[in-house]
């Protein structure tokens, strides 16, 4: 008998399964599905972009509350995680970034066995315990003495984490400047509170990331291999919602002042606003994880200037009830002042919008995102509540004046999560 799907729990494929713990360095980052105009792409969010999509970090897996110590890790965060995969979460890894908050109240000793009580609570429960060093902050907005304790913490991690079969991820060196003698955060790497990182400080965690997940192999769930492999209801329900996801053809079109030259079939190239020049053309793949082209665009801006590349029809095939995944693999080389980069899919004139956001902030004005990255972004599984005949899907990018990139899309693809 077909198993129930349900939005939470419609995963085809098997994989690591993270839940996050600790203070705000990782509760932030983690906004509602529905909400695309402000995320914090903070700590482990940039973690399975990078991976290829090799680890799950679902929002409802996010358990970490800003301002708690680890006091609250033990008795209030583990237990709802307990719960959480009681109920069914599949959760394979709990990483944690926690400290911060305690190192002004709480004991040195104490800090360190409350680290270890938590550590074991969470192995005992079958899951991999993934330790986050306490990250870089400025002295400015804490004190040299908690600095100092922060330290000895960091070092104590380092020496006893490994003996115990935690995982212990360590960008202190990438975030912190070399040349100060407090061992405050690059500018660029944090912000304007001296706390929390900015995007290339958070991006850092993901890279640490990297250094153990690449062990995990690729998921193949989403990526197209053919241009034939299309949605048909009767034939192939499991198909592709685009049209074009391997980025084919040259018979696209061009929306806005700026935009020109080569576009993939079935795809738009549009300036949003401002002044700025998108000029498009196609790039072979040559990397061995997907066929096709890059949809290739260089993007200059004079002014504060939005960008949107998507399909230039409307996306059907889906009815009110379908749940659906979206991914695509996104490229940026040579990234200055660039704002973000995101992919949006949702229920257009659905009750409620649902999508997945890909390290978008216009919260932090002056700080952007690392110069060039590879990711691919895949949304959490999410239901179709109305019967609109409209699904869109967006790879949007800001820039302030003076911004540019060259950005490579490929790889797209929107289908149902059908029942076994």
């Amino acid at each position: 008998m077909p198993r129930v799907l349900t939005a939470a729990t419609a995963f085809p494929i098997r994989q690591p399964i993270l839940a996050a713990l600790g203070d705000s360095l990782f509760a932030q980052g983690f906004t509602s599905s529905a909400d695309f105009t402000n995320n914090r792409p903070l700590g482990p969010c940039w973690g399975p972009a990078l991976l290829g999509q090799r680890i799950r970090l679902p929002y409802a897996n996010n358990f970490a509350v800003s301002g708690q110590k680890w006091a609250d890790v033990v008795a209030t965060q583990i237990p709802a995680l307990l719960a959480a995969q009681a109920a069914g979460a599949g959760i394979t890894h709990a990483i944690i970034h926690c400290g911060f908050n305690d190192f002004n109240v709480t004991a040195q000793a104490t800090v360190k066995t409350q680290t270890a009580a938590a550590w074991a609570l969470l192995k005992n429960a079958g899951l991999q315990v993934i330790q986050t060093i306490c990250l870089p902050r400025t002295v400015a907005s804490w004190s040299a003495t908690y600095m100092k304790l922060r330290d000895d913490y960091n070092q104590w991690l380092r020496d006893y984490a490994a003996a115990n079969g935690v995982v212990l991820l360590d960008p202190f060196g990438a975030i912190a400047d070399p040349a100060n003698a407090n061992g405050d955060p690059l500018a660029v790497a944090v912000q304007s509170d001296g706390i929390h990182p900015a995007p290339l400080g958070a991006y850092q965690v993901g890279v640490a990331m990297q250094r153990y997940f690449n062990q995990f192999p690729l998921p193949d769930f989403a990526r197209p291999t053919s241009r034939g492999d299309v949605y048909d209801a009767t034939s192939n329900p499991r198909g592709n919602l685009i049209t074009n996801g391997l980025m084919s053809g040259t018979g696209g079109t061009n929306t806005g002042t700026g935009a020109s030259c080569s576009v993939a079939d079935n795809w738009q190239n549009r300036v949003l606003s401002g002044t700025l020049t998108a000029v498009g053309s196609l790039v072979a793949r040559t990397d061995p994880e997907a066929a096709g082209w890059w949809q290739q665009v260089v993007l200059s801006a004079t002014t504060a200037a939005s960008y949107r590349l998507s399909p230039d029809a409307a996306i059907s095939g889906q009815v009110a009830g379908d749940i659906v995944i979206g991914e695509v693999d996104i490229n940026v080389t040579g990234a200055t002042k660039l704002l973000y980069a995101q992919l949006n899919v949702f229920d257009n004139g659905g009750a409620s919008g649902e999508g997945s956001i890909a390290f978008k902030d216009p919260g932090l004005p002056g700080l952007y995102m690392p110069a060039a990255y590879q990711v691919r972004v895949r949304t959490e599984p999410f239901r179709i509540t109305t019967g609109n005949v409209d699904v869109p899907f967006r790879i949007e990018l800001g820039f302030d004046a003076g911004g540019g990139a060259t950005i490579q899309v490929g790889a797209a693809s929107l289908r149902k999560v059908i029942a076994q």
